[in-house]
């Protein structure tokens, strides 16, 4: 029976671990996913009895897998490196965002759940989607919620993605129902927190944060909405492309096209590119991430960003260099 697994699905393995799917192509025979949540004692989350702990570090996340679940490392001639994945054979089960809606509607729900359920019909109502077209992925999909836990909203398909995107200001511009921009403290909060990961400067962080459609609060419970590409849009097929590190660099450029900015991946195309630090290539024309933190930067600005170079060669001869952003701490991007 084949695998259907894309951005914002989670697995759950055989041994209980969960891992949330990055991308939206994969290997024949596994699905790329990042480690989330791990079985602990003394973890704060609860399901079916069973408490979990979240691990927010990527280096944390493959050192666990390292020394107790090696198998979820993964690599081929296609990736040329080492990431994370589940094995087709080791899936329990796999959680769909829209059926996680699906499931709040009919079920009784929480105060929290209430919100999330609020948020999602001022979405439908103010951006014309459909909710057919909407899932909610993260921890309440999933049953790993806390008190504190985001509402991560997912919108599937181009068309109903630029709806979302060009209609969105209007929940921020209505006062009446509580959907809110980040302000300067928010922007701080965030900053500290994902300092973990990032090595930017606060005030380019400002910068690039406070322009962001897709990010705020509702009844001061943080969101973030992500873009997913609809099945029937996804074109790519694994291994047309492969990819071979050539080593990390800190570069400045100019975006040429940002079509694929609003997405999750997101994609830039970039021109005048200058090495402020690390290896340096010719021919480097692509910003490539599976961060939601990395999108929505715009066609005709100046970006800033830090990550790992990769040589691309497609089936077709083509061949240049990207510029893969999120995969280690330090890596960032801002316009």
């Amino acid at each position: 029976m084949p695998i259907h697994a894309r951005e914002g699905d989670f697995i759950q393995t055989l041994e209980g671990l969960i891992f949330d799917v990055k991308g939206l192509v994969h290997p024949q025979k596994n699905v790329i996913a990042f480690l989330r949540y791990i079985p602990d004692p003394t973890g704060k989350r609860s399901l079916n009895g069973v408490r979990y702990r979240k691990i927010y570090s990527l280096k944390k996340r493959f050192d666990f897998l390292k020394s107790n679940f090696p198998h979820y490392l993964y690599t081929d001639s296609v990736i040329n490196d080492l990431i994370q994945a589940v094995p087709h054979d080791k899936i329990k089960n796999i959680y769909y965002p829209h059926d996680y809606i699906d499931k709040l509607f009919q079920k009784k729900k929480s105060p929290l759940e209430k919100i999330i359920l609020k948020f999602i019909k001022y979405i439908i109502k103010y951006c014309k989607i459909l909710m057919i077209d909407l899932g909610i992925t993260g921890s309440h999909m999933v049953g790993l919620n806390t008190p504190q836990s985001d509402i991560d909203l997912i919108v599937y398909g181009e068309k109903n993605c630029y709806k979302l995107y060009n209609n969105i200001h209007r929940l921020f511009d209505d006062e009446s129902i509580s959907v809110q921009r980040y302000d300067l403290e928010d922007l701080k909060r965030l900053y500290d927190f994902r300092g973990k990961d990032t090595k930017i400067d606060f005030e380019n962080f400002v910068q690039f944060e406070k322009k962001k459609k897709l990010q705020g609060k509702f009844k001061h419970i943080d969101f973030y909405i992500r873009c997913i590409k609809a099945w029937d849009e996804i074109k790519e097929e694994y291994g047309y492309f492969t990819y071979k590190p050539i080593g990390n660099a800190l570069i400045q450029g100019f975006i040429i096209n940002d079509k694929g900015s609003i997405f999750t991946p997101c994609c830039y195309k970039i021109d005048d590119v200058k090495f402020l630090q690390g290896t340096k290539v010719d021919n480097l024309r692509e910003i490539f991430s599976y961060r939601g933190r990395c999108c929505e930067a715009k066609k005709e600005e100046p970006i800033l960003a830090r990550g790992k170079i990769e040589l691309v060669k497609g089936k077709n001869g083509e061949q240049y260099h990207r510029l893969i952003v999120g995969g280690e701490k330090g890596d960032f991007l801002c316009s």
